[in-house]
């Protein structure tokens, strides 16, 4: 027959456990765990904070720095843009103007060779004038993007 263990407490079960069985070696090992070296752990619980902290404010600075660069630009390209339109509107006209003076001028025989020669180069400098603005101004709108989209 089985011994029953139901109406014993817990530091009666052993003896009863040892009786049942035969067995007098039976033992129970406990244990507890308590760091001798505590403050490395503290240190390394530091040094964590201190590497989150430097993440962040690495963090911040970048991102300062990338809102300072569009402000930059969008201020770059509304100057360009008005450059643009300053051209579009007085320089341009006025480019056209002077190379139809200068081959009407020139077909007439009312102005030589060298001065029809020169009003052409004046008239394609203020249109390449133009078209430089224009490659500013969609550089800095790519480059614009480039910081917008990341």
């Amino acid at each position: 027959m089985a011994p029953s263990f139901e109406n014993l407490t817990p530091l009666q079960i052993l003896p009863a456990i040892e009786e049942a069985t035969g067995n007098r070696f039976t033992g129970v090992q406990l244990g507890l765990s308590i760091p001798i070296f505590f403050n490395a752990h503290l240190a390394k619980i530091k040094a964590a904070k201190i590497h989150k902290q430097e993440n962040e404010a690495m963090l911040e600075a970048v991102t300062n720095n990338t809102q300072t660069e569009i402000q930059t630009f969008l201020e770059k390209l509304q100057t360009q843009l008005q450059n643009i339109e300053q051209y579009r509107t007085n320089a341009l006209p006025q480019a056209t103007l002077l190379l139809k003076q200068s081959q009407r001028g020139f077909q007439e025989g009312e102005i030589g060779y060298i001065e029809y020669v020169q009003g052409l180069n004046r008239a394609l400098t203020i249109e390449t004038k133009y078209l430089d603005f224009v490659n500013q101004y969609n550089q800095t709108l790519i480059k614009t993007e480039q910081l917008t989209t990341k």
